[in-house]
């Protein structure tokens, strides 16, 4: 259990968890006030959780207010096998615990509920626009469909779905640099094949060490083999 000293909904949500044996996890009571405290808060359960996050649950619980989602669903993208949980309830509302503890108990991939005073549960959603379609290259983009965005430790994560993002909306090539194997890591060979699927050119290059001279020569590959490029632009991740 993570939270601020005299936090009046932790000890609560501590005792119905442990009296259910909820198994491996943290959870996380963020105080009202979104501020610096909240940013260590999450730092220090994540740092908890990290070396055995496979199989275990984090849970954000906010009170009337924000800033843990966003982090969660970083988490949750950057480790597919932890269970991901955000429960927002509201301040000094007896039944809050009761809510966060259900929520936490029943976690699975990523999930996020909102309980208002009258107790109603909801779940925010993304939906797509009527009429919606994938934006066409943009003439206004600094990048062009002749130009390679060279992505470092871009293969997992965060950094694959910006680069898959920006290469889909400005049409520029995808030259990848990451410590990683594809064929020793699912994850990565996966995204990979998802970023081709999507008409994407794309290269991926791994080097043998992170050290600058080992690591130049293996960027140096985009720029001969893509050599009408007038451009390379960086996105380190």
């Amino acid at each position: 259990m993570f939270a601020l000293p005299g936090d009046a909904l932790a000890p609560a949500v501590d005792r119905l968890l442990a009296a259910a044996d909820a198994g491996r996890g943290v959870v996380v009571c963020l105080p009202a006030e979104a501020d610096e405290r909240c940013a260590a808060l999450l730092l220090e359960a994540t740092h908890a959780i990290w070396p055995e996050r496979d199989g275990a649950t984090f849970v954000v619980v906010e009170t009337e207010g924000g800033g843990g989602g966003a982090f969660a669903r970083t988490l949750r993208l950057e480790s597919h096998e932890t269970a991901v949980c955000v429960v927002s309830v509201p301040a000094d509302e007896a039944r809050a615990a009761s809510w966060v503890a259900a929520e936490a108990l029943g976690a699975a991939g990523y999930s996020e509920a909102h309980y208002d005073r009258e107790g109603v549960r909801r779940e925010p959603r993304l939906a797509v626009l009527e009429g919606s379609a994938a934006p066409a290259p943009d003439s206004s983009s600094p990048l062009a469909a002749a130009d390679v965005l060279l992505v470092t430790g871009g293969g997992k994560g965060i950094a694959a779905e910006c680069a898959l993002d920006l290469a889909r909306w400005s049409g520029a090539r995808l030259a990848i640099v990451g410590r990683s194997r594809p064929e020793n890591d699912a994850t990565l060979a996966a995204n990979l094949a998802r970023i081709g699927a999507a008409g994407v050119t794309h290269r991926y290059f791994s080097p043998t060490s992170p050290t600058r001279p080992r690591c130049a020569p293996r960027c140096a590959p985009p720029h001969r083999s893509w050599d009408r490029s007038p451009r390379c632009s960086t996105a380190p991740a």
